[in-house]
């Protein structure tokens, strides 16, 4: 089951670059890296490649994306760090602090984590739903 979901959220990472209008080449480029990442090609992602993916992105949603893949995948550093850049970019969407309280769990920052949750949930209250969260 987990292999399944890992397959999914690669085959979206690869597919970032065709299907949106905000994607460009070099975003679409850097995506490799965490399609390496997801078949074990390489062991983990770099700091440089995680800045450079971000970088060459546009917007919030891949990054968000990237972050929770990075925090599912034992890189919780890289999953915060990206989770920051998405809500810079773009603090009214919830896919950043979704993405912010999946890194934040992984490293077992519970508590923030929390605050982020419900700050996505604030802005997208079908959230609560999905999460199986009150609210």
């Amino acid at each position: 089951m987990a292999r399944v979901a890992l397959v999914i959220v690669a085959a979206g990472l690869l597919a970032f670059g065709i299907a949106s209008r905000e994607s460009s080449k070099d975003c679409t480029d850097r995506g490799v890296a965490f399609l390496r990442v997801a078949f074990r090609q390489q062991n983990r992602l770099t700091p440089q490649e995680a800045r450079e993916f971000a970088d060459a992105c546009r917007g919030s949603h891949y990054v968000a994306l990237a972050a929770s893949f990075l925090a599912a995948h034992h890189q919780p550093e890289l999953g915060l760090s990206l989770a920051r850049v998405a809500t810079r970019r773009e603090p009214g969407n919830y896919e950043g602090w979704l993405a912010l309280s999946r890194a934040l769990r992984a490293a077992n920052l519970d508590q923030s984590a929390v605050r982020a949750e419900r700050r996505a949930i604030a802005l997208n209250p079908r959230l609560a739903r999905t999460l199986n969260r009150p609210g």
